[in-house]
């Protein structure tokens, strides 16, 4: 079985893990989107933001020439977190009381359509435009991998601060559960836009999670990422999910 994995950051939890326990009778290549080969990732002018030429046609080109039986598309996962991650100056919360979470007293409540609605601009300006561009090479073998949910304990975010870096102790971190409502938001648009092209939604293995939040022993040692080891239950997810389906076919 051929697979070609195609991501940023949230593509070295898979990667790692792949090297750490390779799968017999599965060849599994990784390609970076931030690499050299696909920069620029995006083209913009006034009206619209579209990926690259050089992007579009270099991951058509890889799953041309590859044949896998399977594309996985692990784009810009962290574009949730640029929302939630740090404590607006004017706090905010989601109304979202469906969601099953709690919402803050000390904070503007914005309703849930209108953050789902932002949220979704910003994934049509970013993660969505790999994943249509990886969708329509492969047609019927895409997978879109939806990122890790947030890291609910607050002494991990600090001391593994990664980009957020200083502006951590100039904004705050936002309440855990905010954060957890913005992910599940983009991860419903993310199965939505799944759903259109024909592919499938991944989303994380549930021994990973801890309420819902990220399991201690699954964090990386940064703010947002997962580690190796949630990479392999990942990617015995990805091949479960998509044998069952091609057996059903």
């Amino acid at each position: 079985m051929k697979i070609v994995a195609f991501g940023h950051s949230h593509l070295s939890a898979l990667s790692r893990a792949w090297k750490e326990a390779p799968i017999e009778g599965v060849d599994m290549r990784f390609h970076r989107l931030n690499g050299d080969g696909f920069q620029p990732n995006f083209e913009d002018d006034r009206q619209d933001r579209r990926l690259s030429d050089a992007t579009a046609d270099r991951i058509a080109r890889i799953i041309e020439t590859a044949e896998p039986d399977l594309c996985i598309c692990a784009a810009m996962g962290n574009e949730y977190n640029a929302l939630a991650m740090l404590e607006h100056p004017r706090p905010f919360d989601v109304d979202w009381p469906e969601s099953g979470l709690p919402a803050r007293e000390d904070a503007d409540l914005i309703p849930v359509d209108l953050m789902r609605a932002t949220i979704t601009r910003r994934a049509e300006r970013g993660a969505l435009l790999f994943w249509n561009a990886i969708a329509a090479a492969a047609p019927g073998r895409a997978v879109l991998v939806a990122p890790p949910p947030p890291v609910a304990d607050e002494a991990h975010i600090r001391a593994n601060r990664g980009a957020f870096g200083e502006r951590i102790d100039r904004y705050g971190i936002a309440p855990a559960a905010t954060r957890l409502k913005i992910w599940a938001l983009y991860s419903d648009i993310l199965a939505d836009a799944a759903e259109r092209k024909g592919g499938q939604i991944v989303h994380p293995p549930a021994e990973c999670l801890d309420d819902g939040y990220l399991g201690a022993g699954y964090r990386a040692d940064d703010p947002t990422h997962a580690n190796p080891a949630y990479g392999i239950k990942l990617i015995a997810e990805i091949l479960d999910r998509t044998s069952h389906d091609r057996r059903a076919a």
